[in-house]
């Protein structure tokens, strides 16, 4: 349990008494028993609603995102594209980092298949604005580099945070 473990380095960072760690962390693991089988389905699954959320919102914003590419020139499609990733990445990773179940294993599927589907709204984007060939994205705007640079940027709060945690793990 990652959160049970950081609430005990909390408590002793804070000079709590041993005796008074050991009946807190004994009344939480009571609590965990005693949960409502819809509560315990409802923690298990929130993983898979936060990332069926990410692909539905990644989707709704690429399409919300082809007028931009139609009008907008490349450096402001850049930076908006820049901005959106970081502010996703920064929510989703904020949203799974303390969900206390995740394994390894989780990790892996969102890193692998989170970029995929960025990839993948690349082309749901060229198939949109190929709808309308007489509003052409401008030649100068490459729709490969403004896919990358979202998914770079969506990446780095993950990376970021990863590099942080093994900082101060390093350091204990």
């Amino acid at each position: 349990m990652k959160l049970k473990h950081r609430l005990i380095q909390k408590m002793q960072k804070k000079v709590w008494k041993k005796s008074i760690i050991d009946r807190t962390v004994k009344i939480l693991e009571k609590a965990e028993q005693n949960k409502n089988q819809l509560i315990i389905f409802l923690d298990k699954s929130l993983y898979w609603i936060g990332l069926l959320t990410a692909v539905l919102t990644n989707f709704i914003v690429t399409i919300a995102m082809v007028p931009v590419l139609l009008i907008a020139p490349t450096t402001i499609v850049i930076l908006i594209v820049l901005l959106y990733g970081l502010s996703f990445g920064f929510l989703l990773d904020f949203f799974i980092k303390d969900i206390d179940y995740l394994s390894k294993k989780h990790y892996v599927i969102a890193g692998i298949f989170l970029p995929c589907v960025a990839i993948i709204n690349i082309f749901v984007a060229k198939f949109f604005l190929d709808m309308f060939p007489e509003l052409q994205v401008a030649e100068h705007t490459n729709l490969f580099l403004v896919g990358s640079i979202y998914l770079v940027s969506f990446l780095k709060p993950h990376i970021i945070r990863n590099m942080i945690e093994k900082k101060f793990s390093a350091r204990r």
